[in-house]
């Protein structure tokens, strides 16, 4: 390391600069999504192009990149500089655009005040440039937060300028840019302040900082492209990878995000009837929310476990704040505004943190020196954020120019999530140890109860077809996944200990699975219908595959037996086997979520969706486990 690297922090001057340009980028951004919609049709458009008001900010940050790009860490006040000077003139330009009912002017002004976007790589390498390995998960989450500030900052200034202007006779759409001009005065505030006080050379900066800094190719960068990684592997990830890991999370935590925000605020401005004022401010306190989620993750709990841990902690968060999005029955009941908001909240905390974590676990896979280095896996990561700002601005305000309604909003929001589970589990999956049960008892759960809930669709506890899918899922979402975890563990003690209690859940399967299999004969039996399937092709496709299962199953307890009680080297097939088997049943499984198996609709889109990204997650359990890699050589 660099001397005196050890008590290296970004200093006090640089932290609170960056939050200024952190601020007036994201409020740039979010400062339209009120006041947008009105607008559009003060200028005679439509909804769509609303949304192209909002997506003409990224296509000038992505220009604006190719600039900013260029410079290195140590010109980080000539970055600030200019996106001080962008801030000012652009968002004059833009009240102009409206006091003057110019459509060009305003996408013109939109487009140039997003070339100050650009700047936000160099903030985020400013904050990482100083930060000890250990601690820059932390900084750059605390960089998000700086972040969540201008997002909450931009519909809140707006919303106000919007009450205040109607309490003052001013039209909405007038009113709306008051904010512009506000933020306009903030980028004058800013850039006085770099010319007066922060320091003018790197040399001062480094001085407060006690240390110089990694530079790329640096011991240091090198400490943090090593120190820390949490891969449940100690090779290197490939950089091609790690580029579109963080390439790809960016825009799906992005797009999801401006989803959010962008749609979120004609859904209650419209759809709950509070008006585009009140829902920006609305907005701006679910920010406060965030914020604080951002902060107290940044102080208290960003070393409390490993990266890959919080992903996944913070993954399934967010699922179930999009899941409370969903109005019960998809009607709007009294009192639906505090669930949606509630959902809002957790699924908004839970996507700013899990961005944060997750580009200070690509960055510490940074190979120095190349083309993967951390600058330029910065330049990747602005990129992908931009893009997702306009594509989840435009869509968001598409589908609801369609039907204004919370169910469009959270099924665009539910697919990112899922999205973003795969990638973590492509570039991160869980060591197989005894925490991988937390999935296996929330999905068997939750499936559990949405069968037997007639408020969410499913067939209730008086209905013997009930009973079916409950014995399978415990016989496939818990026992079968439970055996394999019992077995490859390395938290599962003793070989003969393992090899104990696979054969205890394994014969737990095949039980709930025999069990399944009464239930769904009775029902046939009872209502007269064949056991062999309706003619409807995926019917009849869940029913070969569940039969196979339960063949599988029982040919799989019977040479289980012989091998614990035989001689295992004439069954070395079984382990092979058993996987298959459970492949075999997991896909029966997923087809059976999807079977229309309630006179009153079933489930809803979201439930099903839920319940097959648990199933993929827990099948996917024995097929991601190496034995080998887990338990060491000699281990079978």
């Amino acid at each position: 390391l660099a001397e005196g690297a050890s008590q290296m922090a970004p200093p006090v001057v640089l932290q609170v600069f960056t939050a200024c340009v952190c601020f007036g980028a994201m409020a740039n951004v979010t400062v339209v999504l009120p006041g947008a919609a009105e607008s559009a049709r003060s200028l005679g458009y439509g909804m769509v192009f609303s949304g192209i008001i909002i997506g003409c900010y990224p296509v000038g940050a992505l220009v604006g990149l190719f600039y900013f790009g260029r410079l290195p860490v140590e010109k980080t006040r000539d970055a600030y500089l200019v996106q001080a000077v962008t801030m000012l003139l652009a968002n004059i330009s833009f009240v102009l655009g409206l006091v003057f009912n110019s459509a060009w002017l305003l996408i013109a002004a939109r487009a140039v005040l997003g070339f100050e976007g650009g700047s936000m790589y160099n903030s985020a390498l400013a904050m990482v440039h100083f930060a000890r390995p250990e601690t820059q998960t932390g900084y750059l989450v605390k960089y998000q937060l700086f972040v969540v500030v201008g997002v909450l900052g931009g519909p809140l200034l707006s919303g106000l300028g919007i009450l205040a202007g109607g309490a003052h006779g001013m039209s909405e759409a007038l009113s709306g840019v008051v904010a512009n001009a506000v933020l306009a005065a903030f980028g004058l505030v800013v850039l006085i302040g770099l010319l007066t006080v922060f320091p003018k050379t790197w040399s001062e900066m480094e001085e407060l900082a006690g240390g110089t800094g990694p530079t790329t190719g640096s011991p240091a960068n090198q400490v943090v492209a090593q120190t820390g990684a949490t891969s449940s592997s100690a090779a290197p990830k490939a950089g091609v990878a790690i580029a579109f890991a963080i390439l790809a999370s960016s825009y799906l935590r992005m797009a999801q995000r401006l989803m959010l925000e962008s749609g979120g605020i004609v859904l209650v401005a419209e759809g709950f009837g509070w008006g585009s004022g009140l829902a920006g401010v609305a907005f701006g306190v679910i920010g406060v929310f965030k914020a604080s989620a951002l902060a107290s993750f940044a102080i208290w709990f960003s070393t409390r476990m490993s990266d890959a841990s919080w992903l996944w902690v913070l993954q399934a968060a967010q699922v179930a704040g999009i899941f409370m999005m969903i109005a019960p029955g998809h009607t709007l009941t009294p009192g639906f505004e505090v669930q949606f908001s509630v959902g809002a909240i957790i699924a908004y905390c839970a996507n700013g943190v899990w961005g944060g974590v997750i580009t200070s676990w690509c960055l510490k896979q940074a190979q120095p020196g190349t083309i993967f280095s951390r600058e330029n896996l910065l330049i990747v990561s602005q990129i992908g954020i931009f893009t997702g700002i306009g594509v989840g601005g435009v869509i968001s305000r598409a589908i609801l120019s369609r039907d204004v309604s919370e169910v469009l909003l959270s099924y665009g929001m539910m697919l990112i999530a899922f999205l973003q589970i795969f990638l973590v589990w492509l570039v991160e999956p869980p060591v197989l140890t005894s925490r991988v049960v937390v999935p296996i008892i929330v999905t068997t759960a939750a499936g559990v109860y949405a069968v037997m809930s007639k408020s969410l669709g499913g067939s209730g506890v008086d209905n013997v077809f009930t009973y079916h899918i409950v014995f399978m899922m415990l016989a496939w979402f818990a026992c079968a996944p439970s055996g394999l975890l019992a077995q490859l563990s390395s938290d599962g003690g003793e070989q003969v200990d393992r090899s104990a209690a696979h054969a205890k859940w394994m014969g737990a399967a095949g039980f709930c699975a025999a069990l399944g299999y009464y239930f769904i004969f009775r029902a046939h039996n009872a209502n007269g219908k064949s056991h062999f399937g309706n003619g409807d092709i995926w019917h009849t496709l869940h029913v070969v595959l569940g039969y196979a299962a339960l063949v599988g199953c029982a040919v799989q307890v019977g040479t289980g037996f012989m091998k614990r009680f035989g001689d295992s080297e004439k069954l070395k097939f079984h382990g092979q086997a058993g996987r298959a088997l459970a492949a075999i049943a997991h896909c029966a499984a997923g087809v059976g979520l999807w079977l229309q198996f309630a006179p009153d609709g079933g489930w809803s889109m979201p439930l099903r969706m839920t319940l097959t990204a648990g199933l993929a997650i827990v099948a996917t359990i024995g097929l991601r486990a190496r034995p080998q890699e887990i338990l060491g050589e000699g281990c079978s």
